[in-house]
């Protein structure tokens, strides 16, 4: 599997595993915010044999039974969180794709069906949650069973004891261990509570450290293989067999042989999912093909260095550039690149002159690939995502790249994936793709005396352009519309509070911030509209309620029934006890001493992962 198979597979899931994975470190329940309540059990059980061995084991019957209901809880919990983890980044990848060609959706009245389809996605994930709910309820519910179990079991055997052996069991140890009792209590079922965030850090991070682990067979960053001194820029196709990792049952190419030499301009045409862009992620190495050679020079592309490949060739895609400087973009294309080349690879690009017009991001995506002079230059679709105008000022700046190099007069090697045949009439040879096998070669007029399949495409696209110009009508329209349903869906408080940020950030870039006298708050949010909100889950916020109020008498009623206990064991307040209190006083002096430490270091460990 190569890098970029494994990383775009994953990388719009990340997000959600990360958030589980902070969850589970510092969250409320973070297995880094309570790490001694486990150790608190510990020692409440030892000092308590120690003390009243008999009562104590007696106390642990349900230890065994609760220790199971951990571990299984810990595994259900993990499991759950995978399956909730990816049917959430199910939904990630669908918005994000959505909003991102959100007007394409809306001009081909899309949009319910995409919304149907990130529901299904939410629907599942809400379903595994409320699963994994249900299970964490059901452990909760034994577990305080088991507790108060325990406790009328202590005071029942308890009483017992202090009747039959007073020298042993007297009213004082019967008090202690009943408190050791109570306070092991508590942190066990505290510490409960940090077993499904055991279980989320489990199952996130099963998916981040595949991610981490993964090894790609095609590795960029590890400078081996052969790296020529010189490179010529011829390219040949031998019987080339591939199909995508992901799609191993789709054929992509079948038995592919073309060669491109030294400074031939070759296209390639044919419908979507023909096999057009396959060859220039090939020819990069983006994959290794199933079948076959690909190879360069007459070196099989497998032998060569990956960076010294990648080095040899400019790509201009369908999506240009990135959230930063025009400079910065050029650069990308050579990190070495001095001002005085990002000029001349925009001048080459006809940007230089004309860097704020329209369309300057194809033509920074053209300065970008031949900043570095490549010996190789590939064009995956320059133009299918601009205007008859706008390509043909990109077409203009395409044919200078190719025909003329910046800093020498030989031409390059170049391939052309083209969506538009008019930007391939001077290409000296045109390959026609079809269900991943070539049906046709030759130069346009070879091709066009043949009247196959590149003439039938030709006559398609030479017909009256009413139907482009109704097809952009309604992109400008859906674009019109999205707009509109923006305007209209964003509260009018969100809206103040995003103009009074950017007022802010003007602001704080011309004056001190104590000048701007802006203080950003976000828009109020009252109980009654979280309520309301909330009004679809009423019964489910019903329930919850409800019991809550029950399970809170609980705790109220132990403490009349553990009065009682105490009260009947008759136990009288004299000088003796009172004379450990400076004792207590310095032990709760280091307990706090203890306690502040614990927690300063715990959550230094969660902030720093």
């Amino acid at each position: 599997m190569t890098l970029m198979e494994s990383n775009s597979k994953k990388r719009k899931w990340i997000p959600k595993h990360k958030q589980k994975e902070d969850e589970s470190h510092d969250g409320d329940a973070g297995i880094y915010k309570h790490p001694r309540k486990g150790q608190v059990h510990r020692c409440v059980v030892i000092m308590a044999l120690v003390k009243a061995w008999k009562l104590v084991l007696l106390c642990l019957i349900t230890f065994p039974v609760t220790l199971l209901l951990f571990a299984l809880s810990g595994i259900i919990a993990s499991k759950f969180t995978k399956l909730e983890t990816v049917a959430l980044g199910r939904a990630s990848s669908v918005a994000e794709e959505v909003l991102s060609s959100i007007r394409t959706v809306y001009a081909f009245n899309g949009q319910h069906k995409e919304l149907e389809r990130y529901q299904s996605h939410l629907t599942e994930a809400t379903a595994i949650n409320v699963k994994k709910s249900l299970f964490n309820g059901m452990g909760m519910g034994f577990l305080f069973f088991s507790i108060f179990c325990s406790y009328a079991l202590s005071f029942w055997f308890g009483v017992r004891l202090m009747l039959s052996e007073p020298q042993n069991y007297t009213a004082e140890t019967m008090i202690a261990m009943s408190y050791n009792i109570c306070v092991g209590s508590e942190n066990f079922s505290i510490s409960f509570t940090l077993i499904e965030a055991f279980g989320m850090a489990r199952g996130a991070g099963a998916h981040i450290f595949n991610l981490i682990d993964n090894v790609p067979t095609i590795n960029p960053l590890l400078n081996r293989g052969v790296t020529p001194t010189s490179v010529e820029g011829s390219i040949e196709f031998r019987n080339v067999f591939f199909h995508y990792p992901s799609r191993p049952d789709v054929p992509i190419l079948k038995g592919i042989n073309l060669s491109v030499q030294n400074g031939q301009t070759v296209a390639l045409v044919g419908a979507s999912g023909s096999g057009k862009s396959t060859i220039i992620q090939l020819i990069s190495r983006f994959y290794d093909v199933v079948d076959g050679e690909v190879s360069l020079d007459n070196r099989d592309v497998r032998d060569l260095s990956v960076q010294w490949l990648r080095a040899q060739i400019g790509l201009v895609g369908q999506e240009p550039v990135f959230n930063t400087t025009i400079a910065d973009n050029i650069r990308y294309g050579y990190e070495n690149a001095t001002q005085t080349q990002i000029e001349e690879a925009a001048k080459a690009a006809n940007a230089h002159y004309f860097i704020n017009a329209l369309p300057k991001k194809q033509r920074i995506a053209i300065a970008r690939a031949l900043v570095r002079d490549p010996r190789i230059l590939l064009l995956d679709e320059a133009t299918s995502a601009l205007d008859t105008t706008s390509e043909f000022k990109v077409q203009a700046a395409l044919d200078k790249a190719i025909f003329a190099t910046i800093f020498a007069s030989e031409g390059r090697t170049t391939i052309v994936v083209a969506h538009r045949l008019s930007t391939i009439r001077n290409a000296d040879v045109i390959y026609v793709f079809r269900s991943g096998a070539i049906v046709e070669s030759g130069d346009h007029e070879t091709l066009m005396s043949k009247k196959g399949v590149y003439y039938d495409m030709v006559t398609m696209q030479n017909l009256p352009e009413l139907e482009e110009s109704k097809g952009d009508r309604l992109i400008h329209e859906a674009s019109a519309i999205s707009d509109v349903i923006a305007e209209e869906e964003l509260p009018k408080a969100r809206v103040e509070h995003y103009l009074m940020r950017s007022a802010y950030e003007a602001c704080k870039t011309t004056a001190n911030d104590n000048k701007c006298g802006l203080v950003l708050e976000g828009p109020d949010v009252s109980f009654l509209r979280v309520l309301r909100l909330s009004k679809p889950e009423w019964k489910s916020v019903t329930a919850a309620s409800l019991c809550s109020l029950f399970g809170g008498f609980a705790m109220p009623i132990f403490s009349v029934v553990f009065g009682d206990f105490i009260g009947s064991s008759n136990f009288d307040v004299k000088d003796e006890p009172r004379s450990g209190r400076p004792v207590t006083d310095k032990v709760n002096a280091i307990l706090e001493k203890v306690e502040q430490d614990q927690h300063i270091n715990s959550y230094d460990v969660a902030e720093e992962l």
